[in-house]
């Protein structure tokens, strides 16, 4: 997001934030993930004058076969903070 010109960032946000509203029934966002984690002081302040969207980013790299499989009754004991989980 940091190499679009400020034109190219609301556009990218705004036509993201109009599919999930007319996907949702009207669904507003107040949250995104800047893609790779690539945001500056000037993507994230489009983000959220424009669009009142707060950035969320992580510090741990995703690892796809981290995966818990488990069914409902042990499904407490396996949430974990970074952990995903796939219910059966």
């Amino acid at each position: 997001m940091t190499g679009l010109s400020n034109a190219d960032v609301v556009a990218q946000l705004g036509w993201t934030l109009q599919v999930i509203y007319d996907s949702t029934g009207g669904r507003i966002c107040r949250f995104w993930r800047p893609p790779y984690g690539d945001v500056d002081l000037r993507v994230d302040a489009i983000a959220r004058e424009v669009f009142g969207l707060k950035a969320v980013v992580w510090n741990h790299e995703y690892v796809p076969y981290s995966r818990v499989i488990c069914t409902p009754p042990n499904l407490a004991s396996a949430l974990r903070i970074g952990t995903l989980v796939t219910v059966q």
